[in-house]
């Protein structure tokens, strides 16, 4: 059962953390452009798409917090983003952390979780433990001085070996990164083609069933213009 709007709300507050602006300049870039999935490979991507209408809604609840002035396609789409974005963050968040800011700005999982309103660096700085700001991760270049400065400094030809085995499994992880972030954008699609489907079929029975229920009304008047009949012939022979 879907959630109700005011269930949702709360839910897509915490996840979007862009300001209408900030993601409004966002969609402009060439960045967020190329990224995502579209349904013919031309085109706006299903995310960018997204990102427009998260931009509305955000402009929507700076004049009305609770939700107000926010019509049934807002809501729908806010509750498509809510599900998007913990499905997404569920899957990249442990890969991720792991990344400095530098990598993550290069894989399409950051630009496409941006595209749907959620910047994964500033919620990753924002996070705090024991009342103090931290990131949640190291960068690999600082465990690796970390790990130089505890141990007898590698070769040079050592070294040069260790950062193309590290760059090699960058590029597979951005690899794998694109693939999940295509399939779920291309599902997103999907679902909303069926709920697009759904409410198209449903528009189209409701004049049968309006049909069918005057029918029935006129089958019960009949039937009781009938019952009185037979009644009124009874008392005549009475």
């Amino acid at each position: 059962m879907p959630k109700s709007n005011e269930e949702s709300l709360p839910e897509f507050k915490s996840l979007v953390n862009l300001s209408p602006s900030d993601l409004s300049e966002w969609l402009q870039t060439r960045s967020s452009k190329e990224t995502g999935w579209t349904a013919d490979g031309t085109g706006e991507a299903v995310g960018h798409e997204s990102g427009r209408k998260i931009v509305k809604i955000l402009e929507k609840l700076e004049k009305d917090e609770e939700g107000g002035g926010l019509d049934e396609e807002d809501w729908k789409h806010v509750r498509k983003v809510v599900g998007y974005l913990k499905r997404h963050l569920a899957q990249e968040s442990a890969g991720d952390s792991a990344k400095t800011d530098e990598k993550l700005k290069e894989t399409k999982s950051y630009a496409s979780l941006k595209n749907w309103g959620h910047d994964f660096i500033l919620a990753r700085d924002s996070k705090k433990t024991g009342g103090t700001a931290e990131k949640t991760s190291k960068s690999k270049a600082g465990e690796k001085r970390k790990k130089a400065a505890s141990t007898t400094s590698p070769s040079k030809k050592e070294q040069v070996e260790e950062d193309d085995e590290e760059d090699a499994e960058d590029d597979d992880d951005k690899k794998d990164d694109d693939e999940d972030d295509d399939e779920e954008e291309e599902a997103v699609a999907e679902d909303a083609a069926q709920e697009e489907e759904e409410e198209a079929k449903e528009e189209q029975e409701q004049p049968a069933k309006k049909k069918a229920r005057v029918d029935d009304d006129d089958d019960e008047e009949t039937d009781g213009e009938a019952e009185e009949g037979v009644a009124k012939s009874t008392r005549s022979h009475d």
